[in-house]
């Protein structure tokens, strides 16, 4: 079971979803965040700043259609001297076999820094990737948002988000979405704790003005839905409210 299958988990719902809980989480947590043009170079400066030479090491995870979004930061990664692997297996909706091979990749390379590139799905995909590799005992089904620390950032010091869509908000997210291949059907399998928001958001059109007109569609009224919820919720505060 996951930890809101839990009964007392599930006693607790009533309450948590009454609106006598509203304004109580006040806390407001932002990645840095790099917009224009010049984000990339921006962004890249600020990790040359921050990592020695030794922790200049990125893995780069992307799905088969964002791979080619690569070729557009090789320049800046060149530039501040950053070793990079690519990545390429991330699926839709985040199988978790998918997680442990991306950490299978990170043993090998031993990355210090992050870089996902693509939707939602792939910027899951580095959160899941970051909790395996760093706690490999970690049970993802029981990460409970308000009572543990998971400890991170020791061996991945940096996780980069790049969105190609204008859906998920992610990048901008301490929450991650997995699927439990495991189960029958499989089900869906949320994970929200502090330590999962991305260190440094990438903001840049070129990344999203190929997308098909569907999909930029689709995501459109995703961001949009993500906007009314925010609103409405009774687990808003003055920040989701603006």
């Amino acid at each position: 079971p996951t930890w809101y299958e839990m009964q007392y988990i599930q006693d607790l719902m009533p309450i948590l979803n009454g609106r006598a809980v509203r304004g109580i989480d006040t806390a407001y947590f932002l990645p840095n965040m790099y917009i224009g043009k010049s984000a990339l170079l921006k962004s890249s400066r600020y990790l040359e700043a921050i990592l020695n030479k030794e922790e200049r090491r990125a893995l780069i995870i992307t799905d088969s259609f964002t791979s080619k979004f690569v070729k557009k930061i090789e320049p800046f990664l060149k530039l501040i001297e950053m070793e990079y692997q690519v990545w390429s297996g991330a699926l839709p909706e985040v199988p978790i076999n998918t997680i442990e091979e991306g950490v299978s990749v990170c043993e090998s390379f031993k990355p210090s820094v992050l870089i996902a590139i693509g939707g939602g799905s792939v910027m899951d995909t580095a959160k899941g990737i970051m909790i395996k590799y760093e706690n490999p005992e970690e049970n993802i089904h029981m990460i409970l948002a308000f009572s543990q620390t998971l400890g991170l950032r020791k061996k991945i010091k940096k996780l980069v988000a790049i969105p190609t869509t204008a859906g998920t908000g992610s990048e901008a997210a301490r929450a991650a979405v997995f699927t439990d291949t495991g189960r029958d059907p499989p089900k869906k399998l949320i994970v929200s704790h502090d330590e999962l928001l991305a260190d440094i958001a990438i903001l840049d059109t070129d990344f999203v003005k190929d997308l098909p007109p569907f999909l930029t569609m689709a995501t459109g009224l995703d961001a949009l839905a993500h906007a009314m919820g925010g609103y409405t919720t009774n687990w808003g505060n003055p920040y989701t409210d603006a």
